[in-house]
């Protein structure tokens, strides 16, 4: 989920390119719907900007904590310093600051628990 339409084309591309099937949402409240109306199998990750308009990156990594606690939430923002009470949340598995490489991108997504 990221509200720039450039980067989210471009980080679709990298984790398409990995062999993922992505879904992509312009903000938080468009991330939730997507979530709920999926019907072809679990979504296990998540990638989620921080700086949003309307409901930010953080209010979505404690919806998807409370309504999905077993999917993986991957931070991805330009802000270079967060919180550890949104960087430690159970469900955060990684934190990359923009821009980031492409192998970065893959090598978070290749974490499992």
């Amino acid at each position: 989920m990221d509200d720039e339409e450039s980067i989210l084309t471009l980080v679709s591309r990298h984790v398409s390119a990995l062999g993922h099937h992505p879904l992509t949402a312009l903000s938080a409240d468009q991330a939730l719907k997507i979530l709920a109306s999926v019907r072809s199998g679990p979504i296990d990750t998540v990638i989620v900007n921080i700086v949003m308009p309307s409901h930010d990156g953080t209010w979505l990594i404690n919806q998807l904590a409370a309504h999905y606690p077993l999917g993986r939430v991957v931070i991805a923002t330009g802000v270079e310093e967060l919180d550890a009470r949104i960087t430690l949340k159970p469900n955060v598995v990684a934190y990359l600051v923009k821009p980031f490489r492409a192998c970065e991108l893959r090598d978070v997504l290749d974490i499992r628990d």
